[in-house]
Formats: structure tokens, sequence, C-alpha cells
């Protein structure tokens, strides 16, 4: 149960950042049935809110998530735009700030992978490709700047390349 929600809150993700919200909406609710986790149901909210359709208990989700810990990565990207439509500013840039942060951490596989997330944060922050936050830590991902690492085979020659190069 618990790998099948996982395939499809995946899927969701990856549909929600394509801007297919109806089919994402679907796919996350699929999810939460087989196996409800505050992460998921923090995604399908904010799906809802980009439909126009904001959940009644918007902030609720969020106090979930806040303790859940899922909150810790993606999480902080689902908060950031739960506080921004819930108009508390300040705690969407933290939300963000420190998802970006993390992204940071490991900047080759969630340069690749999280991609459209970044993308989406930093236009919420009005932060700028390799703009360091506050703190000091860059923004700059490996794997950001050419459309080709979006591809499956890419982000496979990356890692071996990566491995490669801690071998040798």
């Amino acid at each position: 149960g618990q790998r099948r929600a996982f395939h499809l809150w995946s899927l969701g993700a990856f549909l929600h950042m394509q801007g297919r919200l109806a089919e994402a909406l679907a796919t996350l609710n699929r999810s939460e049935r087989i196996d409800a986790r505050p992460l998921t149901r923090a995604h399908a909210a904010v799906v809802k809110c980009g439909l126009g359709e904001p959940p009644a208990h918007l902030a609720q989700i969020a106090e979930e998530l806040e303790v859940d810990p899922g909150r810790e990565g993606y999480g902080g990207f689902l908060l950031g735009l739960i506080y921004a439509e819930l108009g508390d500013a300040a705690r969407s840039r933290r939300a963000l700030q420190e998802f970006l942060r993390r992204c940071a951490e490991d900047p080759l596989e969630r340069g690749v992978t999280l991609r459209s997330e970044i993308a989406m944060a930093r236009a919420r922050l009005g932060v700028r490709r390799g703009r360091a936050l506050r703190g000091g830590a860059r923004v700059t991902l490996q794997g950001e700047t050419g459309g080709a690492l979006s591809t499956p085979g890419a982000a496979a020659g990356l890692r071996a390349r990566r491995r490669a190069a801690a071998q040798g």
C-alpha cells in the first residue's frame, strides 16, 4: 500500500509541475485514499489552491505538515506555497528558503529531480539563480542550466559521472 501511494504521489507531483492540475488532484486523492499522510494532503491542498478552490481547513493542513517528518524535505516547498495562500509572507519565505537550502546540500540529484519546484520557489522568493540566500547557502544547482538534463538518461549519466569521480 505505501509503495503504491508513494508512486501515485510522485505522479501527482509531476502532473502538478506540468500544470495538469485536475489530473494531479485526482492522482493525489487516489494516493491519499491508500495511505493518508500530511504530505499528500498538503500537496492536494496546494493543487486545489491552484485550481482556485482552496480548502477551508488549509491552516490545519499546514499545522499537520509542520510536525510531520515530511516537512523537512518536499514539505517545506508545500508549506511555503500554503503559507503564501494563507497570506503569511514571512512564514512562506522561511519555508521556501529552507527548501532551497536543503536542495543546495545535494545539488546534483535535486537539481535534476526538483527542477520545477526549485524554479517555482525561486520565483516566489524573487531569487535569481546563483544568488546567495541569507546564511551563505548558494542556490545554484548543477544541472539547471541546460534542458538536456531533464531527461532520465541525462540524470543517469550525471550519477554515473559522479560515482566515477568519487572512485577516481
